[in-house]
C-alpha cells in the first residue's frame, strides 16, 4: 500500500514537540492529558502551567519545539532518512519513527488477499525491515470487513530496522479504507510503548495518532508523551494537527496544537505562514512559527535556509519587544 508513505510524510515536521535531553527536570505535577497517552503508557510528570517566555528561554522553547529533540541536541543523532521523493533531511526523532511506521504498513495489502475478499475474515503476515545487517521484522494481523472498508488490527515491531533505526513494541490500528481502489481513508495508530534505538540514542512513546487521507491537504493529530531512555525527561504533545501541501520541488507544513516543555510548562503552536521546505534542503527556506504563552509570546522566523531569528514578546501584547539571533540552523 503505497499510501502508507504518507505516514511519514504528513508527520514532517521539525516542530515535532520534544524537548528531551538538555532538560531540567521539571516542575509542576500531574500529566495534564487532555488527550490519550496510550491508556498504560509513559506519564508527563514534568511542567503543566502555561510557559512565560522571555529573553532567556524562547529561543530555546521555540527551537526545541521546531526540532524534535532538546536545543543544542545534534540533529544528525539519528542520521539521515530519504522519506520521499529521494529527498535527504537529518529527521528529528519522531519523524524518523514516523518513516518507519510508514516504511512497515505500506507492505499491508489491502487490494488482494483474504482480508478483503471475505467480510471478517482475519489475516496476518511479516514483513520483514529493509537493513542489510539484522533487518528485523514487523508482523501483523488485521480483520477488515469487505462491505464497509472498515478494518482493525495490531501489529509487534520486532526490532523492525529500517536507515539504520529500530523500531520494537506493539501497535493497535483501525481505520477505514475505499474497497474498490484499496486507497486508505483513514487510520488510527495508537501505542502505549514503542521504543526507537539508533547508535546510542534511544527513547519511548505511547499516545495515538489519527490521519485523515481523505481531506485536501493530507492531516495528522497527535496525541503523544515520549521519554528519553537515556536521561529519563518526558514531553508531550496534545490535539497537534498537522498538514502538507506537496508542490513541486518543494513541501509546505502547517501545525497547530500544544507542546509540553518538562521544564517551562505548555506553549500553543502555531504556523502563520507555512514552513517552505525546497528538496535537497535539510532545513526550510521560509516561513514561521509562533509560540503563544502566558501574557507572552515567542515568533520563530525563518530567514533563510541557513538562519533563523526569534522575536520576544515580553507582556502579550501583540507587540515583539526584542530579536534574539541570526541563529545558525546548523548549531542545532
Amino acid at each position: 500500500m503505497k499510501i502508507f508513505r504518507f505516514i511519514g510524510v504528513l508527520l514532517f515536521s521539525a516542530f515535532i514537540a520534544f524537548s528531551l535531553t538538555a532538560c531540567g527536570s521539571g516542575g509542576g505535577g500531574g500529566d495534564g492529558s487532555s488527550g490519550s497517552s496510550g491508556g498504560g503508557g509513559i506519564a508527563y510528570t514534568g511542567a503543566t502551567n502555561q510557559a512565560a517566555l522571555d529573553d532567556t528561554n524562547s529561543e530555546e522553547i521555540t527551537t526545541s519545539a521546531y526540532q524534535g529533540g532538546s536545543a543544542g541536541a545534534s540533529m544528525g543523532a539519528v542520521g539521515s532518512v530519504d522519506i520521499i521523493d529521494n529527498r535527504t533531511i537529518d529527521y528529528p526523532r519522531y519523524l524518523t519513527v514516523a518513516n518507519i511506521l510508514g516504511d512497515a504498513f505500506q507492505g499491508v495489502d489491502f487490494t488482494s488477499g483474504a482480508e478483503v475478499s471475505i467480510s471478517g475474515t482475519v489475516d496476518s503476515d511479516t514483513i520483514p525491515g529493509d537493513c542489510s545487517v539484522n533487518p528485523g521484522s514487523m508482523s501483523y494481523t488485521i480483520n477488515i470487513d469487505d462491505s464497509t472498508g472498515n478494518f482493525s488490527g495490531n501489529g509487534t515491531f520486532n526490532s523492525f530496522c529500517s536507515a539504520g533505526v529500530t523500531l520494537s513494541g506493539g501497535v493497535s490500528f483501525s481505520g477505514q479504507v475505499n474497497t474498490s481502489s484499496g486507497q486508505i481513508n483513514s487510520l488510527n495508530i495508537t501505542f502505549d510503548s514503542l521504543t526507537s534505538t539508533s547508535g546510542s540514542d534511544s527513547f519511548t512513546m505511547s499516545g495515538d495518532t489519527n490521519f485523515n487521507f481523505s481531506a485536501s491537504p493530507y492531516t495528522a493529530t497527535m496525541n503523544l508523551t515520549i521519554r528519553d531512555n537515556n536521561t529519563s525527561e518526558v514531553a508531550k504533545i496534545e490535539n497537534f494537527s498537522i498538514s502538507i501541501t506537496v508542490g513541486s520541488g518543494y513541501e509546505d507544513i502547517v501545525e497547530s496544537g500544544r507542546f509540553y516543555h518538562p521544564v517551562y510548562g505548555y506553549v500553543d503552536i502555531s504556523t502563520p505562514t507555512p514552513l517552505r521546505f525546497y528538496d535537497g534542503d535539510s532545513w526550510p527556506s521560509s516561513g514561521s512559527m509562533v509560540a503563544a504563552g502566558s501574557n507572552s509570546g515567542a515568533k520563530l522566523t525563518v530567514l533563510s535556509s541557513s538562519q533563523y531569528q526569534v522575536e520576544v514578546d515580553n507582556d502579550g501584547n501583540g507587540i515583539y519587544d526584542s530579536t534574539l539571533g541570526p541563529f545558525d540552523w546548523s548549531a542545532l
